[in-house]
């Protein structure tokens, strides 16, 4: 064979000897290809707020983030209802705010979790759902759970001990959001208010004192005082200074007509209970509610009926139980 020739051994380059005496050097090692480049992943960021359905912002309340690569934030928004994440792989995060119920930020509610509630003396709807930690009642009186109870009982607010409630479960499945963006939630929240009408045929100046509170105000002889409470009031007191005659000097009066609230008290109208109540508080005096219907019970209905122009009989009718309610309950 003429000339010579290179061999390939493993990844060297061996000269072929062109003569039996020949000294074989092996070729230089290959130098390795050049690497390419790493490029850097460019970082995102999230952003949240939760407002109330009025625009207010629900400050430093919980969230919960589950980021992209599976990393668990959990922190609590500012003092505007805000927070914002840097820093963060592009993708989608989980968003949960652990503090309210699913329903009420417009998130899907995680199966199962609900109970049984027994309703006690004091109870009524915004009550119960303060207790459980809902923000709004409209989340248990609106369970389909809850189908009999609203047919029973047609105000939210009077319940009777011993009615059942439904209480839904709070925990919610998380809510997707992609990273880049802001996004904002709307928290629905109930308002609770007093309404009370007082009968005095005068105009009157009023203390109201309502879980720590004290609202001050004056009426017409339309008597109706008209306050937002918090869902846990459970009582309150009510200071009522009636307009004094025109030939006194003073405007009102000096000594107070006192009056404590016993919120959540009052039974349902189909109830004896609640018909007394509700006569004791029109001025139709029957003593203390205790669910018998004795004559000083069945005098109040007499008394009452003939003022609703209503066929006095004494005795408990429903057209005396629709008539007690829109004076009392609504009028």
């Amino acid at each position: 064979m003429q000339g010579s020739a290179n061999v390939v051994v493993g990844d060297r380059h061996i000269k072929r000897a062109e003569k039996p005496n020949d000294i074989v050097e092996p070729a230089p090692p290959r130098a390795p290809p050049p690497s390419l480049p790493t490029q850097a992943v460019a970082k995102s960021f999230i952003a949240l707020e939760l407002i109330c359905t009025k625009g207010k912002p629900i400050a430093n309340a919980r969230y919960q983030m589950t980021l992209s690569d599976r990393t668990r934030l959990t922190g609590s928004l500012n003092a505007q209802g805000v927070t914002r994440v840097e820093g963060i792989d592009p993708g989608t995060c989980q968003i949960e705010f652990p503090d309210f119920a699913a329903e009420e930020w417009g998130a899907t509610p995680r199966p199962g979790g609900g109970q049984e509630h027994i309703a006690k003396r004091g109870d009524c709807l915004a009550s119960i759902a303060a207790d459980y930690g809902f923000a709004d009642w409209h989340t248990i009186w609106d369970s389909p759970h809850n189908t009999r109870l609203r047919q029973r009982r047609k105000d939210p607010a009077v319940l009777h001990p011993g009615d059942c409630v439904y209480i839904p479960g709070r925990e919610s499945e998380p809510v997707m959001r992609p990273t880049g963006q802001s996004h904002r939630f709307v928290l629905r929240r109930a308002e609770i208010r007093l309404c009370i009408r007082l009968k005095l045929g005068t105009s009157c100046r009023y203390i109201l004192s309502i879980a720590g509170t004290e609202h001050t105000g004056q009426v017409d002889d339309n008597g109706l005082i008209d306050f937002p409470i918090p869902l846990d009031a459970k009582e309150g007191k009510l200071l009522v200074y009636p307009k004094r005659s025109r030939d006194l000097g003073e405007a009102y009066e000096h000594e107070p007509l006192s009056y404590d609230l016993a919120l959540g008290h009052l039974d349902p109208v189909e109830e004896v209970t609640g018909v007394q109540a509700r006569l004791n508080n029109l001025g139709f005096r029957c003593g203390v509610a205790d669910g018998e219907l004795g004559p000083r019970t069945q005098a109040a209905l007499h008394a009452f009926q003939k003022s609703a122009g209503l066929r006095a009989t004494g005795e408990l009718n429903e057209p005396t139980r629709e008539a007690l309610r829109q004076q009392h309950d609504v009028g």
